[in-house]
């Protein structure tokens, strides 16, 4: 008996705070989908999950994408800034914290963020900067000490003063994505973002000086070369995602244009995202590199369609549209299995376990504690880019949870629709996927829970070391094969042992969960006149509202979340 109860001691160590935020998770989605925003802040503000210290950033991270959904764009870019800080300190990683996950489980420890989460928080800055520029005025808001600030124009200095920043938030995401680089390199998983090329490029493609077209130019090259080194991994994008993933250590000897030869099978997504960037970087080049033209069309051999639209164009485009579409897949609990080993019990505090021989522990717990046999297992997600740890199939195992984002391939075909003010059709154009977030969360998911299981399942085989020792006690107390109640003895004694493990270990399932499914992106342009736009897809019609072109070479862009 002192063996359980010292047994119970050591797994009540062990239990931590349960993974909770779930129904919170849940009801922000469903409020932030149906733009009840209110709700939206109540559900932040009140509840005790998002109040918790360890789950700050997420707090953060939240709020401010409410703020910009409202088009608050003065409280988003306030309110990003502290993520930002916060995801930078929380960076240099805090030792008390690590240790006390390594013994518990992650739940315990603070959320420190994706790499893709810690990346779209330089996207949205950027977003809200370069809006807050070209809205020109600050909405009605609400101070934190609740004063109320009435709506009001921005001067000039403050609109070119918020331009310079988005520029300057473009540069810091870009530092940040080295930084990615050179801790992740020859591996593939996200350290690359293709939004921060693009984004970049727009940004400086409309400050419109020499300088910044040129920088544009560079940058849409550089995303043209990542959808191919890096996005080939997605299988939005690739067909052949798990071989290009396999051989990802093999491309720096091959050369981009082997890669993407003999790796890449492109998606219809694929090729309408590589045109889109060809268009962009042909029509610069007409611009302001014109002897490098026709050397492109020979590099890139464009579709007759991309050509036909570079020389049809003769303006260059005055609006664009983002489209962040849909929400995020949920980041659920998965089930895994890990071989409970005899040779792993021997020693230490399992001493009862040293003088029973592996095909007598082997046959108790199958037979008395009915554990089964496994095969051996790998992460459930064909992204992880580490294999796990196999569970021997001769001995008994035991499940556990592993998160895991419950992504679903891309299906909904998006067109832009605009029509005069007489509702006439003047012109329809297919949105391109540009970033695939449900993609790159599913893979950094998988790569964190590869690097758990050997972890885990090393720290719950301890847990069940004490609790498979607990039970054999039992059985020999009451009699072993002789005993009448024995085998009941056991049974009780392991399922309440394994009952406290379970409640210790929940998977984490926290993430930024109101990001989009994903953002598709056009160009186009109008001439003076009155337009109503629409984005019209296989199931739903969404309304962007009515847009006035007075001045044809002005720069628009419409955000929209659906």
């Amino acid at each position: 008996m002192r063996i359980f109860f010292s047994s119970v001691i050591l797994i009540l160590f062990f239990v931590s705070c349960s993974a909770g935020g779930l129904k919170e998770r849940q009801l922000l989605t469903q409020y932030f989908q149906k733009k009840d925003y209110k709700e939206v802040h109540k559900v932040l503000n009140e509840s005790a999950t998002y109040k918790e210290e360890k789950n700050k950033l997420l707090f953060l991270m939240e709020k401010a994408m409410v703020f910009h959904a409202q088009e608050q764009y003065l409280d988003s870019i306030e309110t990003f800034l502290l993520a930002s800080d916060l995801a930078r300190q929380l960076y240099t990683v805090r030792i008390s914290k690590k240790v006390a996950a390594l013994l518990a489980n992650d739940n315990y420890d603070v959320y420190y963020g994706e790499a893709y989460e810690r990346s779209l928080i330089h996207m949205y800055q950027t977003l809200n900067y370069y809006l807050l520029a070209k809205k020109g005025e600050v909405l009605e808001r609400v101070r934190e000490d609740k004063k109320v600030e009435p709506a009001r124009k921005l001067e000039n200095r403050e609109i070119a003063q918020f331009m310079s920043r988005a520029r300057s938030e473009v540069l810091a995401w870009n530092a940040l994505i080295e930084t990615f680089q050179n801790e992740r390199m020859g591996k593939s998983v996200f350290k690359n973002d293709l939004m921060a090329k693009l984004l970049g490029g727009f940004v400086h493609e409309n400050t419109d000086t020499i300088n910044d077209l040129q920088t544009a130019y560079l940058l849409y090259q550089d995303a043209r070369d990542i959808l191919v080194k890096n996005y080939g991994g997605y299988q939005s994008f690739n067909s052949s995602f798990k071989k290009f993933k396999g051989d990802f250590e093999k491309f720096p000897s091959l050369g981009i244009e082997q890669v993407r030869k003999n790796y890449i099978s492109p998606t219809h997504y694929f090729d309408e995202l590589n045109e889109y960037l060809e268009y962009k970087i042909l029509s610069l080049s007409k611009k302001i590199r014109p002897h490098d033209y026709e050397k492109l069309v020979k590099i890139f051999a464009p579709k007759k369609t991309v050509l036909d639209r570079v020389e049809r164009e003769r303006h260059s485009p005055n609006l664009t549209i983002l489209f962040h579409h849909s929400i995020i897949p949920p980041k659920v609990p998965d089930k895994y299995y890990f071989g409970l080993n005899p040779d792993n019990f021997q020693g230490g505090g399992q001493k009862v376990l040293a003088a029973v021989g592996q095909v007598a522990l082997t046959h108790f717990m199958m037979n008395v504690l009915k554990l089964r046999h496994n095969s051996a297992q790998s992460v459930g997600s064909a992204y992880a880019t580490v294999q796990m740890a196999s569970v021997t199939s001769q001995y008994a195992s035991f499940d556990f949870e592993l998160p895991k984002i419950q992504n679903r391939p891309l299906v909904d075909n998006l067109c832009l629709v605009v029509k005069d003010e007489r509702d006439h059709e003047v012109l329809k154009r297919k949105l391109v996927i540009v970033n695939p977030i449900g993609d790159i969360a599913e893979e950094a998911v998988a790569e964190k829970s590869a690097w758990r299981y050997t972890r885990t399942g090393t720290r719950l085989a301890l847990k069940y070391a004490a609790v498979v020792a607990s039970a054999y006690g039992a059985y020999k107390a009451a009699g072993g094969e002789q005993g009448t109640f024995s085998g009941i003895a056991a049974m009780a004694s392991f399922l309440a042992g394994s009952r406290l493990i379970k409640a210790s270990e929940i998977a984490d399932t926290r993430y930024w969960s109101l990001l989009p499914e994903d953002l598709r992106m056009e160009d186009l342009y109008l001439p003076e006149g009155h337009f109503e736009l629409f984005i019209i897809g296989d199931q739903n019609k969404y309304s962007l509202g009515k847009i006035t072109i007075s001045d044809p070479n002005a720069k628009h862009l419409i955000s929209y979340r659906n």
